[in-house]
């Protein structure tokens, strides 16, 4: 738990202090919690292609 909450602070920084932005972070991630349970991940083969 401390790893990833490092690892959080490490990608938003002062972020995590702006509620909205907060607000919206939460919005995403449970929006898209039924699409992982459902085995739908293009969001992650999105997400790698534009890192490519």
């Amino acid at each position: 738990m401390r790893y990833r909450w490092r690892r959080i602070n490490e990608l938003f920084g002062d972020l995590l202090h702006d509620p909205e932005f907060v607000v919206t972070v939460t919005i995403l991630l449970k929006a898209t919690v039924p699409m992982w349970k459902a085995g739908d991940l293009s969001d992650v083969a999105i997400y790698k292609a534009a890192q490519a």
